[in-house]
């Protein structure tokens, strides 16, 4: 493994300077991309604090320890370990602190890493295409462990994504504002998400596929949020942890044809804090969502869908086991 305390890669030219410099295999090109592997960060406290206070000074919004923005050459990272401790006094800056960052940044994959500690974010990911996010290990970030938004003609897979102990946590994925492109869907697709307060987190995002995941989550394993339309959600396990609120949420402004198929609900008789597996919060602006076999456990309100999905919303064709 080599030792470096942070990298930044900004631009095609940049990027083969670099590559050079630190002799990586490839060349760039989709036959023989770039191959960054085998770094490891471990950052003390001390570090983190001290840059993150510096940053904040200049407007920064994050502190990546690898970031990659303004490319289009073929790179894969892979085999990289970034670990940073609790550090207490990082909530008086404004700075997210960030394992891997991508910035309009297109043809990456990253594969087979592991991120661990106080991180605000694993993985962030903005107006980036065709980026494959696969089989990486995230445990213990503060906010989400994956966050992509601006997403196009991408993959998201076999990651696993859990929590720890220190403090907050909010979502496993969190999805925002990415969608199809040129016909191209995002796939998210068996992923682990384990005891966040939110699995999967999916705001103002159009025609992705949500496949095959398994998410136990504390309160909530799916949320819809934001004229949220036209996903597809097949597959997932979704296992709800004591007391959870619901199971899958649907809040705020226009949902639209959104299509769950063939997911697997489980409670095991845990009491549900609003008796519901699918909660839809405002009736009159939700409409042709569809729910087909589906597997819900019984509930004291029949097959644990809210009461109002029924009067207006959608066609649901649904088993109780």
């Amino acid at each position: 493994m080599q030792e470096v305390r942070s990298m930044e890669i900004s631009g095609n030219d940049n990027f083969h300077r670099i590559a050079r410099k630190f002799g990586w295999k490839g060349d760039g090109t989709k036959e023989n991309p770039y191959v960054i592997s085998g770094i490891e960060m471990h950052l003390n406290d001390e570090q983190v604090c001290e840059t993150t206070s510096k940053l904040s000074r200049f407007w920064e919004s994050t502190f990546p320890l690898i970031f990659i923005r303004n490319t289009d050459v073929y790179c894969v990272i892979e085999g990289c370990r970034l670990c940073i401790p609790f550090c207490p006094d990082r909530t008086l800056t404004s700075i997210y602190v960030v394992g891997i960052e991508l910035m309009n940044a297109k043809n990456v994959v990253v594969r087979n890493n592991t991120i661990s500690g106080y991180f605000d974010y694993g993985i962030y990911s903005s107006d980036c295409d065709n980026i494959h996010i696969i089989d990486n290990i995230i445990y213990g970030t503060r906010l989400s462990g994956i966050f992509i938004s601006g997403l196009h003609d991408s993959i998201i897979a076999y990651n696993k994504i859990t929590f720890n102990d220190n403090g907050a946590h909010d979502n496993g994925i969190e999805i925002k504002n990415s969608s199809s492109k040129d016909s191209k869907r995002n796939f998210i697709l068996y992923n682990i998400i384990l005891r966040f307060p939110r699995g999967i987190y999916i705001i103002k995002s159009k025609e992705n596929y949500i496949l095959y995941n398994v998410t136990i989550n504390e309160k909530i394993n799916i949320l819809l949020s934001q004229m949220t339309q036209n996903n597809v959600f097949c597959g997932n396990l979704l296992y709800a942890e004591p007391y959870s609120d619901n199971i899958i949420y649907i809040i705020d402004d226009i949902h639209e044809h959104n299509i769950f198929y063939d997911n697997y609900i489980i409670t095991h008789g845990i009491k549900m804090k609003s008796k519901c597996i699918i909660k839809n919060y405002n009736l009159n602006i939700r409409l042709e969502n569809i729910l087909i076999h589906n597997i819900f456990p019984k509930t004291d309100l029949g097959i644990g869908i809210h009461t109002s999905m029924i009067k207006r919303m959608n066609a649901y064709y649904s088993m109780t086991d």
